[in-house]
């Protein structure tokens, strides 16, 4: 965008000034993911969610999930799952947002048989 001015003085004689305005989209657009669970070893892990993607200066924001990693822990059956997620907006301006997914043991064992009394 250019603005410009001119200033006149008394006797007609005139000046003219411009000034150049360049917009720039540097912001990253903001990514939301689906929330950060806890879940039993034996209960299902949820299906891949569905994050949303805004970007201040408008204009369509593409998002990529990037994949999942697992980490083990030490207990078996215990272990942590994270879905990362990339959003980009139309300048190129991007974030990474990841869903953790905590998987635990929490049950008790279970005697298969015990012991004649």
């Amino acid at each position: 965008m250019i603005r410009k001015w001119t200033a006149t003085d008394g006797c007609g004689n005139t000046r003219t000034a411009t000034q150049r305005v360049t917009v720039v989209d540097n912001g990253k657009p903001v990514l939301t993911v689906p929330g950060n669970l806890t879940i039993a070893c034996n209960a299902p892990v949820p299906p891949l969610g569905s994050p949303s993607a805004s970007d201040a200066c408008g204009g369509n924001v593409a998002i990529l999930f990037l994949g999942q990693t697992t980490a083990n822990a030490t207990c078996p059956g215990t272990y942590q799952l994270r879905r990362t997620w990339r959003a980009t907006d139309v300048c190129g301006n991007s974030t990474v947002a990841t869903q953790t997914i905590q998987v635990v043991d929490n049950q008790p064992p279970v005697f298969s048989a015990s012991p004649a009394t």
